[in-house]
């Protein structure tokens, strides 16, 4: 993973794990991966997909 982008988080949350994933598949860390990640979270908890919902 691109550790330059870690901060102080918790990597053995899950939710954490994913959206440092995305960072290495975006490339960068930015505001609208956060928004998208967020969106999808949100859609699939909506979609009963996850639970508990974020």
């Amino acid at each position: 993973m691109n550790e330059k982008n870690v901060g102080p988080v918790d990597q053995a949350d899950p939710k954490t794990c994913d959206y440092l994933r995305c960072i290495d598949f975006h490339g960068h860390d930015c505001s609208g991966l956060a928004t998208g990640f967020r969106a999808a979270r949100v859609a699939l908890a909506h979609l009963r997909l996850i639970w508990p919902p974020v």
